[in-house]
């Protein structure tokens, strides 16, 4: 059985292109809106996490989203179930 051949770069873009622009301009009004806004979140971790991930998107290192996704996930603990307060199984 044949693998399924990736669609074409040129096909990606034209498909995606106003929805990807759209989602940009979101974020760019999103921090404008944080300029203007009382008081400072420069230290607020979540932030960095913003930045983080835009300096992911303005990479070419392969795999971005896998980069990204783990920007914004928890480490691993080993307690997570005590530390949630899961019931255990």
């Amino acid at each position: 059985m044949d693998s399924p051949q990736p669609t074409p770069a040129q096909d990606v873009l034209e498909r995606e292109y106003l929805e990807v622009r759209a989602k940009l301009l979101q974020i760019a009004a999103t921090l404008d809106r944080m300029d203007r806004g009382g008081g400072s979140v420069e230290t607020d971790p979540k932030l960095q996490q913003f930045r983080d991930a835009l300096d992911v998107i303005g990479s070419t290192e392969p795999n971005r989203a896998e980069q990204i996704q783990m920007i914004f996930s928890r480490q691993y603990d080993a307690n997570w179930r005590k530390n949630l307060q899961m019931p255990k199984q």
